[in-house]
């Protein structure tokens, strides 16, 4: 029996590989200039505000330097699993241009995310972000890792089980304007975090949710749940933003 299991266990483990090497394919065919053209484009019309000039800004600014250095530190450190920098930028969009005062993020391993998400609410001059991931075991490098110490005020990093963390910490802060997905990557799990945070989520609130890419063939939680709440919704490479109402500034209406 135990032979068996073992086969299994390897053709499971195949088809996983097999699967990651699609999205990443299906990720690598994706134009990223003309991907970030379309990202500005609608960030401009939905907030009426140039998103091009803060992205400009952002690109030229201390901050960016400094990642960039970071992250080369991470990798000669062995760490590895963090969003691409066009993902954070666009992440690094939205706030800036929405302006949340709470948000809350679930995964964060070296604080790739957390990092963008700070330096956003630096820039405006407002905001508390709530994190929650599981400590890192693999890798003793530090959750804080990619986040300078001059953001730190404004975060509050919670180390648990999301199950257990995420229900207490919305029912302590009751009401948030940004909910962003970024831990365990099952259809069951991402609909979980959905339908909880949404409860908790403003009426002009924001949903975003990162590694949305998923095979034709597969069940895809954040579309479904989009459908499910009549959610307008954008796609930017591999980040899913979600509008509640309240949220949605159409050109056409």
């Amino acid at each position: 029996m135990g032979y068996y299991k073992g086969i299994a266990g390897r053709i499971q483990q195949q088809i996983r590989e097999f699967e990651w090497l699609l999205e990443k394919k299906k990720k690598s065919l994706i134009n990223l200039r003309r991907e970030r053209m379309r990202c500005l484009n609608f960030f401009s019309q939905q907030f009426q505000f140039d998103a091009e000039k803060i992205y400009s800004e952002h690109h030229n600014s201390e901050f960016k330097h400094w990642y960039k250095i970071r992250k080369k530190e991470l990798f000669e450190l062995g760490g590895y699993g963090i969003s691409s920098d066009f993902d954070l930028e666009t992440l690094y969009l939205l706030i800036r241009l929405f302006k949340p005062r709470v948000i809350v993020e679930t995964g964060v391993l070296y604080g790739a995310s957390s990092s963008f998400i700070l330096e956003a609410l630096k820039e405006n001059g407002a905001g508390k972000l709530y994190s929650i991931d599981l400590p890192n075991r693999e890798n003793k490098l530090p959750k804080d890792f990619l986040v300078r110490g001059a953001v730190k005020d404004k975060w509050e990093l919670l180390i648990g089980d999301v199950k257990e963390e995420l229900p207490k910490l919305l029912t302590r802060i009751r009401n948030i304007h940004h909910f962003h997905h970024d831990s365990l990557h099952t259809f069951e799990h991402m609909l979980w975090e959905y339908n909880v945070a949404f409860k908790y989520l403003t009426p002009e609130g924001i949903l975003s949710s990162h590694d949305i890419v998923s095979l034709p063939f597969h069940k895809n939680a954040f579309l479904s749940f989009c459908k499910k709440q009549h959610l307008k919704y954008n796609i930017f490479r591999n980040v899913g933003i979600a509008f509640c109402p309240k949220a949605w500034i159409s050109s056409n209406r």
